[in-house]
């Protein structure tokens, strides 16, 4: 940037800044879309459960019940999971910045697997928001879905 003379500093900066804002709002649609948070997995299928046998002296009843119960939540696990769709979406706001910095003239230093070919896509959580803060947001979500799946299973 250094090598920019001051217009096109200029213009970087600003057109950098409706890249940002285009982004964070592209971003922002994507999370409001309520099938995002029910199925967040991109393959919530792939690890196979196992059904539990259980004696001939257990009741049916106990053991539909105990059945429903051990399969457990589906478990999200971390929120920087590639196969997490809500990662997926915030780590899709790098694109934008690819676009202005190809426009100046910039090229990647190599091309990464996944888009944001600069470098500028977290790879990790904690690169992302080094604060913890949402860390915290998403085990409460985690938390909050786990008792949702199991409420959809009960009731399903």
């Amino acid at each position: 940037m250094a090598s920019l003379d001051e217009a096109s500093r200029r213009a970087l900066r600003e057109t950098s800044d409706r890249a940002v804002g285009t982004a964070v709002h592209s971003v922002s649609a994507r999370l409001r879309d309520p099938d995002v948070w029910l199925s967040p997995q991109t393959a919530p299928d792939l690890t196979a459960r196992t059904e539990p046998r259980w004696s001939l002296d257990v009741p049916s009843w106990l053991a539909r019940l105990l059945r429903r119960g051990a399969h457990g939540p589906n478990g999200l696990g971390v929120l920087d999971d590639p196969g997490n769709r809500v990662w997926v979406a915030i780590a899709s706001a790098a694109g934008p910045i690819d676009a202005v910095l190809q426009e100046f003239g910039f090229s990647p230093e190599r091309r990464r697997i996944g888009g944001g070919r600069f470098g500028v896509v977290p790879r990790t959580l904690p690169r992302l928001d080094p604060s913890g803060i949402l860390q915290r947001r998403w085990k409460r979500y985690r938390a909050a879905y786990e008792r949702y799946e199991v409420l959809v299973r009960l009731t399903g």
